[in-house]
């Protein structure tokens, strides 16, 4: 195996399609990936419990862990559970800033704007504004606000008169994981919180499960399954993502100092690369600084860069094109093709030009799978053994920074996958979002979506 090819890890997924007016639509040809393996760390420094203290608020800590046998990442067991500012001891993703409520006489404000309070002589950063609400959230904060004076920005801001002002309690996933650290869980010092595509590596997508969560035996679950999973990974200048356990969705959260948004999150460390771990994670690739003191992403852009290949010639040069319907309109679709040099996966560079359905109910029959059966008998590009994508697979392809598939190499757009929903897997199949994995859609209604095809993958037969 090359030093840097990354397998891909299952999804977890065993469900059957029932459509039996199309191609016989076994998950299990969609079953592509490598199935997890982990060992369970509970002895000498992994035994016991270790008390960890975020702004006087203390939890003990199980110091048991786990090891990814396939990712070489190493995981403590238990999520966050008791330390945040929450009533279920949930945390903030930055709780170090200030809130200000105003008057909204002048507003203007603008992100990154210096705030002035020149009275006081406290000063600070605009993180985020909300002008219907007349507030402002701050970070990098010198010196204290009062309700007397005026605030007036450097830009365009202000002055306004602050009405209420709430001051950050600390409790947020950095305080907890810079604790831990200081603690020593596990024996260790080195931990973070995992980015997106880390933390996806241990959710378990079966609709068995009936919703998407590490492996039980090994790891504690969140509790209720509609809570929030923090990530380091941030989306824009102000939100990260999180993931919804409850139905698998990778929304993105609010950051800041937003009190209605809060979450637990698990700790992660390494990875440590051998030769009996192939599945090595692809890296962020995101560069920017995630807007808090902890924060850097640097630090956790752990993984291998993407790397992928146009094929454009030969058998891969061209248009070729079917009909999909019942009124006799054809479909062209370029045979260029991309190679992901990192996962060994074949895509094709476009996408449909217009949405389609997953079942066409119309009568047409221009859904998802009937373009699919088409494109093979096709040879789209030379192949006839194109498939959908699973959730996993289509993710991988998604660049980070400007969360669409590398856009050098693939056109965007939201697409659907093979991936039903584990809470409702008869009625709804994930689409890729601009928030890597959406909601879900249903099957049997007029939700669209584009479609992308892909070929090749690996199992277990491949370690």
């Amino acid at each position: 195996m090359p030093e840097h090819t990354s397998l891909l890890l299952s999804e977890g997924e065993t469900y059957w399609f029932e459509d039996d007016y199309l191609i016989a639509l076994d998950h299990g040809y969609y079953r592509y990936g490598i199935s997890r393996s982990y060992t369970a760390l509970t002895e000498d420094q992994y035994s016991g419990n270790t008390t960890i203290t975020v702004a006087g608020d203390s939890e003990t800590h199980v110091n048991a862990c786990v090891q990814d046998e396939r990712t070489g990442l190493m995981w403590n067991k238990a999520p966050s559970s008791a330390v945040g500012p929450a009533t279920d001891g949930r945390l903030y993703w930055d709780d170090h800033c200030v809130q200000i409520q105003h008057d909204g006489a002048n507003g203007g404000w603008a992100k990154n704007e210096k705030v002035t309070q020149a009275v006081s002589g406290a000063t600070g950063i605009v993180r985020q504004t909300y002008e219907t609400g007349n507030r402002l959230t701050l970070y990098n904060v010198t010196g204290t606000f009062d309700t007397t004076n005026t605030i007036s920005g450097d830009v365009s801001g202000g002055p306004d008169t602050p009405s209420s002002i709430r001051v950050g309690a600390k409790k947020d996933i950095w305080s907890y994981v810079r604790a831990a650290n200081m603690a020593a869980l596990g024996g260790h010092r080195d931990w973070r919180i995992p980015n997106v595509f880390e933390m996806l590596s241990i959710m378990n997508y079966s609709t068995t499960n009936g919703n998407a969560h590490p492996d039980s035996a090994y790891f504690t679950l969140i509790s209720p399954a509609s809570n929030y999973i923090y990530t380091s990974t941030h989306y824009g200048g102000y939100q990260a993502f999180i993931i919804r356990p409850a139905n698998g969705s990778t929304p993105w959260g609010a950051t800041g100092e937003k009190a209605h948004v809060s979450g637990h999150t698990y700790l992660v460390r390494g990875p440590d690369i051998t030769e009996s771990r192939p599945c090595l994670l692809p890296s962020t690739g995101q560069v920017v600084t995630a807007e808090s003191q902890f924060a850097d992403d640097g630090f956790y852009r752990k993984g291998i860069t993407r790397e992928f290949e146009a094929l454009n010639d030969g058998q891969y040069k061209g248009d070729n094109f079917w009909v999909p319907n019942a009124i006799g309109i054809a479909r062209f679709f370029s045979n260029n093709c991309v190679l992901d040099k990192l996962t060994g996966l074949m895509w094709t560079k476009e996408r449909t030009d217009d949405l389609v359905n997953w079942r066409d109910i119309s009568g047409n029959r221009n859904d998802v799978y009937e373009n699919l059966r088409l494109a093979n008998l096709a040879k789209l590009g030379g192949h006839d053994d194109w498939r959908i994508p699973t959730i996993f697979e289509a993710i991988s392809i998604i660049d980070l920074n400007s969360f669409v598939p590398f856009s050098t190499y693939f056109h965007g757009g939201v697409f659907w996958t093979a991936t039903p929903r584990p809470d409702s897997p008869t009625n709804n199949v994930f689409r890729y979002t601009g928030g890597l994995i959406g909601s879900g859609a249903s099957r049997t209604t007029t939700n669209t979506a584009y479609i992308r095809f892909v070929r090749g993958g690996s199992t277990d037969e491949d370690l």
